[in-house]
């Protein structure tokens, strides 16, 4: 028996009851945790981004120690201050590295192992987290994602997912292409914003369900239309999915020459393709979470816990702070770890850049005064730190003060040619949402880790500064 204390309700995925040899334990805020329209409440109340991890081990229940502290996408769920001192071996899961890199890029002291996807493992090791694996994250949830008897499969292609062109902007031109099989007299259905049994309900009455993973991992959708009774189509390009399922057997691939050639043939053998779902659901049926809770049991055999890296107090607070920046944590508290490290490390340019940067996204009345002096400080504290440089670009552009922005955007290209280390490049850069170029750099930033150049990285830094100069210059001026 292996006990699990846990950020995620795993039952929403499958019941606990079937969960072998595994006695969980989760907790959480008591309006969390939403999954779609499904609420699971938590077994222990308990808000992360303002507690403590001696307050959490105090929830506990008599005599109950975990084994294990699992704690699902640190991108999006806060981690609870302390938990660096847990006397537990702690398990971080990563999905979204290539949206929240500059989050999670300093998280290594918190961790004793994390798993992600197969290019993830590659770049947090890059980052000096003790240990990373891959592992089968997703899943499907047994409630919703099967076949349903009695329903006609009427839906030729099916799509539910994300349709923001900022973040998937590389799935858009595939999806135009799968609409106008509608000329062709395909039955195709485009949807987002689709949950619980209703999105089921989609797959249950698919033939083909179409995907196309942002990582080229074996993400979410793949798991949820196998499981469904759907065949499942896959860009030919991922990296993981034969790990999985064997092609023309139990998954088709297809490529940039043959998307339509494959769809259409599909469509016309009924007996093939109907024969191919059948072996995709029954292989994908051994991945559900709890054979996936056997596979990191044995994954994580010999793990122990103070594997993470040490770290100073004030190097804490400041990699606690950025990571809570797109989570569901109050501005306020992630300004408040960050000012805690400037208290502790006043000269250090990546805690004066980061209290700047969230100044002037959450707080922009005050970026002329406060967050400009930040980025000014971090700036004079070493000869090589770039974030501030690009932040200094783009504020000042954005303030109309082109001359003053320009200046600042040739000192970051003299800089670029300088830089030794990853920390001359560490710190949060403008804009902090989800714009396409910003997440590109994001992404960029990750591969430039899993590659070992920080000079790559520098470079990639300055052209961001020149088209952030165009970009907010030409807005000023409008």
């Amino acid at each position: 028996m292996v006990r699990i204390l846990c950020n995620h309700p795993l039952e929403s995925f499958e019941p606990r009851e079937r969960y072998r040899d595994v006695e969980l334990l989760t907790f959480g805020p008591k309006d969390r945790m939403w999954v779609g329209k499904r609420f699971y409440p938590f077994d222990l109340e308990f808000d992360p981004s303002r507690g403590t991890w001696e307050q959490l081990r105090a929830l506990l229940p008599p005599g109950w120690e975990p084994d294990l502290i699992l704690f699902y996408y640190p991108e999006h769920e806060p981690l609870p201050r302390g938990i660096e001192k847990a006397p537990y071996p702690v398990v971080g899961v990563i999905s979204d590295w290539n949206l929240h890199f500059d989050q999670l890029w300093t998280m290594a002291p918190f961790f004793d192992a994390v798993a992600a996807d197969r290019t993830g493992t590659g770049i947090f090791a890059g980052a000096g987290f003790a240990r990373t694996f891959y592992w089968p994250q997703y899943t499907f949830r047994w409630e919703w994602h099967r076949p349903v008897e009695g329903l006609e499969r009427d839906i030729d292609v099916s799509f539910v997912g994300n349709l923001n062109p900022q973040v998937q902007g590389d799935r858009v031109p595939w999806l135009e292409r799968l609409a106008r099989l509608k000329e062709r007299g395909v039955r195709v259905e485009i949807a987002t914003g689709v949950f619980n049994e209703e999105y089921g309900r989609i797959l249950a009455r698919s033939k083909i369900g179409f995907n196309r993973s942002i990582r080229r991992e074996m993400n979410l959708r793949a798991f949820e239309v196998c499981a469904s009774g759907a065949l499942l189509l896959m860009e030919r390009e991922n990296l993981e999915v034969r790990e999985y399922l064997a092609p023309g057997e139990e998954v088709v691939l297809y490529g940039e020459d043959d998307l339509e050639e494959k769809i259409l043939r599909l469509l016309e053998r009924d007996e093939e393709r109907e024969r191919i779902a059948r072996a995709g659901r029954k292989k994908i049926l051994d991945y559900s979470m709890s054979r996936n809770l056997d596979r990191l049991r044995g994954a994580l055999a010999g793990i122990r816990a103070g594997a993470r890296p040490p770290a100073p107090e004030w190097r804490l607070h400041l990699a606690r702070g950025t990571a809570m920046l797109r989570t569901w944590a109050s501005h306020e508290a992630v300004l408040a770890d960050l000012v805690r490290a400037a208290s502790l490390n006043p000269t250090n340019p990546q805690v004066r850049n980061n209290i700047g940067a969230v100044l002037a996204a959450f707080w922009p009345m005050r970026a002329p005064g406060e967050s400009l002096r930040e980025f000014l400080t971090a700036r004079t504290l070493s000869p090589r730190y770039l974030p501030a440089l690009l932040n200094l670009v783009f504020v000042m552009a954005a303030l109309g003060r082109e001359k003053e922005a320009r200046a600042f955007c040739r000192e970051a290209e003299e800089r670029a040619e300088q830089v030794e280390a990853w920390e001359d490049l560490q710190g949060l850069v403008l804009p902090l949402g989800y714009e396409a170029k910003a997440l590109d750099l994001r992404r960029k930033a990750a591969l430039s880790v899993l590659e070992g150049s920080p000079r790559d990285l520098a470079s990639l830094y300055a052209v961001a500064a020149r088209e952030a100069l165009v970009s907010r210059v030409s807005t000023a001026r409008t």
